[in-house]
């Protein structure tokens, strides 16, 4: 552990990005309070949530619940991440989306096996808290089966090294979304060049299905084909606008 880290007495840092989330957030960080509190081998860990230019509460509800509150002022999910991270003091990175709960479980076996020095970083399994309707489920499986060909971290739970997290660069700020599907690739090449594996790990996050509730199959449907056609229109904040609207 280096000097800062002893100082500060923190082995690793979750990072959540929030824009506009009060509605969320207080369950997030119940989540996260409760799965810190006996982490693995006696490590110690901080909660950083990035207030990403909310208009309402989430900055004041983060820190009633003792989270560390960073402001990024451009609304960008990969600009908020790295925001975090910069201001993270752990040698180890957790990135939480707002609507995500994670359980003391997954949160270990991810410190478990970066102390073992054989992952850099790597997800989890992804579930979410409403029943789904049939697209959704569909969804779902398309998902969980994509990431075991292509693997990558879904943006609600990622970790890393936090040295594996500044090499590469972090994520790209250039982009609206996506930004951890191509943060997982940079980190997947990282680990080959370092003796190091990516993983996914076999414990679930459950994480909002709102989207499903707020739009209509055909509205997703077309905007994902609409990003697979056209993979450069994710550096448009415009046409990502799914990513960024409250309902």
């Amino acid at each position: 552990m280096n000097e800062k880290n002893k100082i500060n007495d923190v082995d690793f840092s979750v990072v959540v990005p929030a824009f506009n989330e009060e509605n969320f957030i207080g369950k997030t960080l119940g989540s996260l309070l409760e799965a810190t509190k006996t982490p693995h081998g006696g490590l110690k860990g901080e909660i950083i949530v990035v207030d990403n230019n909310s208009t309402d509460r989430t900055a004041e509800f983060a820190r009633e619940k003792g989270a560390k509150v960073v402001f990024e002022k451009i609304n960008c999910i990969a600009r908020a991440r790295n925001a975090g991270a910069k201001a993270a003091t752990g040698k180890y990175l957790f990135f939480v989306d707002a609507d995500t709960c994670v359980s003391a479980r997954l949160m270990n076996e991810a410190l478990l096996q970066m102390e073992d020095r054989k992952v850099c970083g790597g997800g989890g399994d992804v579930t979410f808290d409403i029943e789904l309707p049939l697209f959704g489920k569909m969804f779902l499986v398309f998902w969980n089966t994509l990431v075991k060909i292509y693997p990558m971290a879904a943006g609600s739970f990622l970790f890393c090294r936090k040295d594996a997290w500044e090499q590469t660069g972090g994520f790209d700020e250039k982009l609206y979304a996506s930004e951890e599907v191509h943060f997982s690739r940079e980190l997947r090449r990282w680990g080959r060049s370092n003796g190091y594996k990516f993983k996914l790990l076999k414990i679930q996050t459950v994480t909002s299905g709102r989207k499903f509730s707020w739009y209509s199959a055909s509205r997703i449907v077309l905007s994902f084909a609409f990003f697979a056609i056209f993979p450069f229109a994710v550096r448009s904040r415009r046409l990502c606008a799914m990513w960024y609207e409250r309902k």
